[in-house]
């Protein structure tokens, strides 16, 4: 189970890759049925507003060009900076947050 977005990251660089940029809505859908595929619970994704609140950015600076947040979200204000997908939407969250 990976604890936090850093943590992710870090497993994934380890296995030779990175977490996954969403650039557009048939990604975000490959990612959620992979997802519900394999029973994985939500999922960090590359993005972060640390740095600046609402700016969404990669793990590399660059902007997110695609977004693609529930109603209600972003909802964390300064507190909650990290992308996770969860039911196919993205949701900001704590940095440190146990996703099951």
């Amino acid at each position: 189970m990976v604890e936090s977005q850093a943590d992710g990251s870090a497993k994934c660089q380890a296995m030779g890759g990175r977490l996954a940029v969403v650039d557009d809505d048939a990604e975000r859908a490959a990612i959620k049925q992979y997802i519900a595929d394999n029973g994985v619970g939500n999922v960090y994704i590359a993005g972060t507003d640390d740095a600046k609140e609402g700016k969404w950015v990669t793990e590399s600076g660059e902007s997110l060009i695609y977004t693609h947040f529930y109603s209600n979200q972003p909802n964390g204000g300064t507190v909650e900076n990290c992308l996770v997908l969860a039911g196919g939407w993205f949701h900001d969250i704590f940095l440190i947050y146990i996703l099951n």
